[in-house]
C-alpha cells in the first residue's frame, strides 16, 4: 500500500512538474506585466456602486457567497466606497508599493463586490479578472519595476500553472455543460442559434456580423456547436502535452472570443488581461511600444473597445509565440 501511495506521488508530481514548465511565466515579464494589468483596470474599472441603487428586495445571496453572513444590504454609500477604495488600490498596485500585500487587499476586495453583485441572481465570468490579482499576491510580480519591491519567493513556479489549471478548469465545465444539449446530431437544432435568438430579440445583439447570421446554414451552425464544445472540453490536453500547445490553445481562445463579440455579442473583456499572462508577458517588457495598444481604447465605446481588444490580442499572439516558447531550462524563476 505505501509503495503504490508513493508510486501515485511520483506520478502526480510529473504531472504537476510539467504543467509548471509549460505554463512559467519568467519574473521579469510578470513584474511588467504587472504595470501593465494596472493600466488595463485603471481604463477599464471595475464599478460597484450600481448595486446601490437595487432594490433590496433582489437581495437573496446564495449559502456559498461570503454575503450570506451579512444581516442586510448595505447602504448606496458603501458601494462607493468601494469604487473608490479598488482605484486607489490599482494605482498602488500599479506603482509596485509592497505588491504582494496590495494584491491581496484589491483581491479581497473585489471578491467581497462581486459577492454582493452575484447575490442579485447572476455569476458572471468576472471572476478571472479578480484571480489575477491573487496570482500576483502569490508570485514574483512585485520583486522589480517597483517602487517599494518584495523579496522573491520560490512559491512562484507554482502560481502560473495553478492559474492554468483554474481556466483549464472553467473551459471544462463550460463546454461539458453545452455537451449534452450541443452535440445531438439532429439539423433542426442549435445550440450556438439558441443563444443568438434569444440574445438578439431581446435587444443585446444586433451588431457587427449579428444581422448577417441569419443567413448561416444548418450544416455550418451544427458544425459550430460541436467545435465549441470540443474546444471548451480540451483545454486540459493541450496544457500537459507542450507549452506550444498550450500557447496555441490560447490563440484559439481569442479567435473563440473575437467570434462571440462579432456574432453573439458577448464580451469577455476581462478574459483578455487573463490570456495576456501568457500570450503578452514575454513580449510586453521588451516592446513597451504596446502600451500604446491601450491608448485608443479611449476613442472607443461599448463593443468597439471589446473588439479592438480581441483584434489587437489576436495580432500580438502571433508576434510573440516564438518569443513565448522559450526554453524552460533558460526561464529565470
Amino acid at each position: 500500500m505505501k509503495s503504490f501511495l508513493i508510486l501515485i506521488n511520483s506520478f502526480l508530481k510529473k504531472f504537476y512538474d510539467r504543467i509548471a514548465r509549460n505554463t512559467l511565466i519568467n519574473s521579469e515579464d510578470l513584474s511588467f506585466y504587472r504595470i501593465f494589468t494596472g493600466f488595463f483596470f485603471l481604463l477599464n474599472l471595475p464599478s460597484y456602486s450600481w448595486i446601490g441603487s437595487i432594490p433590496k428586495s433582489f437581495y437573496k445571496p446564495s449559502p456559498l457567497l461570503i454575503t450570506s453572513f451579512l444581516g442586510s444590504f448595505p447602504d448606496p454609500w458603501f458601494f462607493a466606497t468601494l469604487d473608490l477604495l479598488i482605484v486607489l488600490l490599482l494605482i498602488i498596485f500599479t506603482l509596485g508599493i509592497r505588491t504582494r500585500i496590495t494584491s491581496m487587499i484589491l483581491f479581497s476586495v473585489l471578491i467581497i463586490a462581486n459577492s454582493f453583485a452575484y447575490s442579485l441572481g447572476k455569476i458572471d465570468h468576472l471572476i478571472f479578472s479578480s484571480l489575477i490579482f491573487l496570482l500576483m499576491a502569490v508570485s514574483n510580480s512585485g520583486i522589480k519595476y517597483a517602487l517599494f519591491p518584495d523579496k522573491p519567493t520560490s512559491f512562484h513556479r507554482y502560481t502560473s500553472a495553478i492559474f492554468a489549471i483554474c481556466l483549464a478548469f472553467a473551459f471544462l465545465t463550460a463546454g461539458y455543460g453545452k455537451a449534452f444539449g450541443w452535440i445531438d446530431f439532429d439539423l433542426t437544432t442549435s445550440g450556438i442559434n439558441d443563444w443568438f435568438y434569444r440574445i438578439y430579440f431581446n435587444g443585446y445583439s444586433n451588431r457587427f456580423l449579428a444581422d448577417h447570421f441569419f443567413h448561416t446554414p444548418a450544416w455550418i451552425t451544427e458544425i459550430l456547436d460541436y467545435t465549441a464544445v470540443i474546444f471548451e472540453i480540451s483545454g486540459f490536453i493541450f496544457l500537459v502535452w507542450s507549452r506550444k500547445t498550450w500557447f496555441f490553445y490560447l490563440f484559439l481562445a481569442t479567435l473563440f472570443h473575437l467570434s462571440n463579440v462579432l456574432i453573439l455579442n458577448i464580451p469577455f473583456t476581462s478574459h483578455f488581461i487573463v490570456y495576456g499572462l501568457w500570450l503578452l508577458a514575454p513580449i510586453i517588457r521588451k516592446y513597451k511600444i504596446l502600451f500604446l495598444v491601450l491608448s485608443p481604447l479611449l476613442f472607443f465605446k461599448g463593443l468597439s473597445i471589446i473588439l479592438y481588444l480581441w483584434l489587437v490580442m489576436i495580432f500580438l499572439s502571433i508576434l510573440s509565440y516564438k518569443k513565448a516558447i522559450y526554453n524552460f531550462d533558460k526561464v529565470n524563476n
